[in-house]
């Protein structure tokens, strides 16, 4: 979710990594944001990757949050928040 009136930002990056034994990641795949933190209104984007003919029992997401919010913000320099809705894993 974004929406810049609540301070709330698109991580700048998703990254997905998979194991089979949960100490090994490996098929490392980055997702970058490609919306600009100043489009207006509350909106939705979906980060994903495909790990074909792959089995796997681990999936590690991590989402790198803006951390401030930008300067030309009304809340420059105070901590930005990061939502996530929900993870979703299909075979």
């Amino acid at each position: 979710l974004q929406d810049k009136n609540s301070w709330i930002f698109f991580p700048t990056q998703v990254t997905f990594s998979f194991s089979d034994d949960g100490k090994n990641f490996s098929n490392e795949q980055t997702i970058q944001n490609d919306i600009s933190s100043e489009d207006e209104g509350a909106l939705l984007k979906e980060f994903s990757a495909e790990l074909k003919n792959q089995k796997t029992r681990y999936v590690r997401v991590y989402a790198k949050n803006v951390g401030r919010c930008p300067e030309w913000h009304k809340g420059k320099g105070e901590k930005a928040w990061l939502f996530v809705d929900e993870i979703l894993i299909q075979h």
